[in-house]
Order: C-alpha cells, then sequence, then structure tokens
C-alpha cells in the first residue's frame, strides 16, 4: 500500500499507521479531505500533518469517507512525498492557465461576433446612412456609433441612465438628439425600444386608428336574429340601407321552388326516329 503513496523503486514499506490515528482521535484531523489534498489514482486523498506525518482518506462506495489513517514519514520519503506535491501543484497552474486562456479565447470570439451582429442590425445601418446624409449636407452635428445605437436597440428593459416619464414610460437621449423610449405592455412586460431621429415633433403624430361606432341596421326592418353589424369607415351613410332578408316567425322565409322547364313537342330532341320509305309502283 504503501508503494502507491510513494514514488520510487526503494521506497521501503511504511510503518503501521497508529492506534490514535486509525480511530481518528487526533485533533487537528477534518473528517473529509481538505480541497488542497493531493488526490492518488486509487480514489484516496493524502496531505502532511505536521512535520513528518502524512494523513490518508480513503472514500467508500456510497461516496461517504472514512476516518483518516496517519503515517510517520521518514526524510527519505517526506522528500519523495513534497516532490509529489510541486510536480501537482504545477499541473494545476498549467491546468488552471489553459482553462483561462479557452475563456477568454471564447469572450473575444462572442464580442467579435455581437459586433458583427450590430454592426449588420438595421438600426445600426440606418445611423450609418444618416451621418453619412448629414455629413454630404455639411451639418456638423454630432452623431452616435452605430454599434451603440444597435446596442441600446437590443436592450429589453430600460438602463438606469433613462429618464422616466409621467405615463410611466423610460426615455434616454442620444448625443444626436435622437431619443429611445422604452413602454410597458399591461402584463409588465416592456416592449422594444422606440427610436425617434432628432427633430420629432410630438404634436404630429398620428393618433391610433379608433373603429367607428357600430351601427345597428334596426331602421331597415332586420329582426334581432339577422342584424348587420357595419364596422367599414368608409361607409357612406348617405346611400339607402340595404333592407335584409325576410323573415318569418324568427326564420327566414324559404325561397319558392321554382317549377322545372317543360318543353313542347316541337322542341323535343329526335331520338331513335323511323321515316317510312316509299316504294315505286305502290301507291
Amino acid at each position: 500500500m504503501w508503494r502507491q503513496l510513494v514514488d520510487g523503486d526503494g521506497a521501503r514499506s511504511a510503518p503501521r499507521p497508529s492506534r490514535a490515528g486509525a480511530k481518528g482521535e487526533d485533533a487537528g484531523i477534518p473528517a473529509e479531505p481538505p480541497s488542497d489534498a493531493l488526490p492518488r489514482p486509487d480514489g484516496s486523498r493524502v496531505q502532511l500533518h505536521g512535520e513528518s506525518t502524512l494523513v490518508r482518506w480513503t472514500c467508500r462506495g456510497n461516496g461517504s469517507w472514512r476516518k483518516p489513517e496517519l503515517f510517520p514519514l521518514d526524510q527519505d520519503q517526506l522528500k519523495a512525498f513534497e516532490e509529489q506535491v510541486r510536480r501537482h501543484e504545477e499541473e494545476m497552474e498549467k491546468e488552471r492557465l489553459r482553462k483561462e486562456e479557452e475563456e477568454r479565447e471564447a469572450q473575444e470570439a462572442a464580442r467579435r461576433k455581437r459586433a458583427e451582429k450590430l454592426a449588420a442590425a438595421p438600426a445600426a445601418v440606418a445611423a450609418q446612412k444618416a451621418a453619412a446624409a448629414a455629413a454630404a449636407a455639411g451639418n456638423a452635428a454630432e452623431t452616435i456609433e452605430p454599434s451603440r445605437l444597435a446596442e441600446l436597440l437590443a436592450l429589453r428593459e430600460p438602463p438606469e441612465d433613462s429618464t422616466p416619464q409621467q405615463d410611466g414610460s423610460f426615455q434616454l437621449a442620444l448625443e444626436d438628439g435622437a431619443t429611445i423610449r422604452w413602454t410597458k405592455r399591461p402584463d409588465g412586460t416592456w416592449r422594444k425600444p422606440e427610436h425617434r431621429r432628432a427633430g420629432w415633433v410630438g404634436d404630429l403624430e398620428q393618433e391610433k386608428y379608433v373603429p367607428p361606432t357600430v351601427r345597428l341596421l334596426e331602421d331597415a326592418g332586420v329582426n334581432s336574429t339577422t342584424r348587420a353589424w357595419l364596422r367599414d369607415p368608409d361607409y357612406d351613410r348617405d346611400l339607402p340601407l340595404r333592407p335584409g332578408p325576410v323573415v318569418t316567425d324568427g326564420y327566414p322565409a324559404k325561397a319558392k321552388a321554382q317549377p322545372p322547364f317543360k318543353m313542347s313537342a316541337e322542341v323535343w330532341p329526335a331520338v331513335n326516329e323511323v321515316f317510312p320509305v316509299e316504294t315505286p309502283g305502290w301507291s
């Protein structure tokens, strides 16, 4: 067992663990191995306790830890164990640096992908066109970075620097004079932000469509069971209304059945007609 704890073919057999250590009666030794304990290939963990004592934890089949065991070490065994710990720490440091490098590369790739996506967003393209038009017109007004505008429009909630409005919405003023506004739905969720360019006049905003008042065709003699509702705003009220169907006893009257078309004998079609044949000499 001891040859699994200490490397080297010349490692001599270890002495038996102390009786107190076998019973777990030594003070200051945790019942479970700490995180910095050295893992072994067999699943156990070891750690140096004091100056020349080795503590070993073994795991049961159900995952619980047995009572720790203590093994005294001589100078050669102590040096071999310290060399193992040093190599293990170097490997752990290399693994940590490798993971940090992978995370940094993944974050950089995600940042580049997000920047490319934002640069191709409609808001970013519109901002670029507006900036180009302003530059062509000689307008020296301050512009906003297209990527930043696209990033703001991608937010589903208003940022902390936005200003609350009286109607419960939040508005953010941009450097180029434009504004971004966030409004809430009745269920409490946020709608997509509205981007309004500089020079927007609020009084000129068109009102939302209001459907016309529903009119009931009571004057047309239509029964309650066949009432017609008109919602067309282009309906001409001056034109006479078309009366509805005639109702009898709460049900529309059945249309009278038309008699079938009768053909006279003159128009009957010829079907297998046989005409008499005249024979000479016969009268």
